[in-house]
């Protein structure tokens, strides 16, 4: 069962069970309803009841879920009266929320888990993004940099990494759904192609509110960088449920030199799974080209990668942020026959 219909009772010992087996709702001989993770058997909530007379809970007619003692005294609610018609339903995705009888929520435990597995329909790394690795690129690939009206500089950005323009160019090519770029040697594109790529890349950045951004990721500590990047869950596992390719800007060094957000590093996500108390992001990593098998895995201690990592903490990265992205046309990225080649 994974509905509590208007009427219906949790009797000491009973459960419910959502669809897909992977939570339940206990009402505990100690008096405490409880919502446990199956995997791992984690408490995701509780009423907080434990030690108190609980004899019952019932999804009243008036629409409360209210647990009860044997003389009658409710002891727990969740506040929905006056809502008749109500039921609790304990959901897939780990969830236990009252609606109405139209199917507005009430109320709810809050305890989305995103068990998965979800993917981006359609899209794998070795199937729709460039072969080609994060460099390094033909000669003469510049990045062309003008200052307070001063005439341009050329910079030469032939061993620079332009992970966020890679990033960004496989989801260009994938909505548009133009073909893979199956050349396998950065150093063999055509020199128009590095620059498109390049100049993603500085699109990657969004302007000054992004480098903003960057600047204060790098800054922080491993606490509130942990703390922020839970908090970027629910957009990031949000584009995938919408069937999205998803950018992050993914955090490998903690300093205050300005320059050190070169050494960060940025992926897609393109699926996500949990078991148990580890949520796994698949990840496409432009410096692993043609696997399908780069992860992040969010701990409850650490975020661990078999992808590009931290230097001084190998395996795993310090955390990450949804990057903004605007689509462009990926034409650019086809000049000249070698990006049609097959590569072998």
């Amino acid at each position: 069962m994974e509905r509590l219909p208007a009427g219906a009772r949790l009797a000491s010992g009973d459960e419910l069970r959502s669809g897909n087996g992977r939570v339940r709702l206990v009402l505990q001989s100690d008096g405490n309803l409880v919502l446990y993770r199956t995997d791992d058997g984690a408490a995701l909530w509780a009423s907080g009841t434990a030690a108190r007379p609980v004899a019952y809970g019932i999804m009243q007619g008036d629409g409360n879920l209210v647990a009860y003692a044997g003389d009658g005294r409710p002891l727990w609610a969740s506040g929905t009266h006056g809502h008749p018609g109500a039921e609790a339903l304990l959901q897939d995705d780990g969830n236990l929320v009252v609606y109405d009888a139209a199917g507005r929520a009430l109320w709810a435990t809050h305890t989305v888990q995103w068990f998965g597995p979800r993917f981006v329909p359609g899209f794998r790394p070795s199937a729709n993004a460039p072969l080609f690795g994060n460099g390094p690129w033909p000669m003469g690939t510049r990045l062309e940099m003008s200052v307070l009206g001063l005439p341009p500089i050329k910079l030469d950005a032939t061993r620079m990494g332009l992970c966020g323009g890679m990033s960004f160019l496989t989801r260009d090519i994938f909505e548009s759904g133009t073909p893979q770029l199956r050349e396998r040697d950065p150093s063999a594109l055509p020199r128009p192609v590095a620059q498109h790529i390049l100049a993603r890349l500085l699109d990657s950045f969004g302007g000054a509110p992004i480098v903003k951004r960057w600047l204060a990721v790098t800054r922080e500590s491993d606490a509130a960088l942990r703390k922020q990047t839970m908090s970027e869950l629910p957009a990031v596992l949000g584009d995938i449920d919408a069937g999205t390719l998803c950018p992050v800007g993914v955090v490998m060094t903690e300093s205050i030199k300005p320059w050190a957000v070169f050494e960060n590093h940025v992926e897609l996500v393109w699926g996500y799974e949990r078991h148990g108390a580890v949520l796994t992001l698949h990840m496409y990593d432009c410096n692993r080209p043609g696997r399908d098998d780069v992860v992040i895995e969010v701990d409850t201690a650490v975020i661990r990668t078999n992808g590009t990592g931290n230097d001084e903490a190998p395996g795993t990265v310090r955390g990450f942020f949804r990057l903004p992205y605007r689509h462009q046309d990926p034409s650019p990225a086809y000049a000249g026959p070698v990006t049609a080649a097959s590569g072998g």
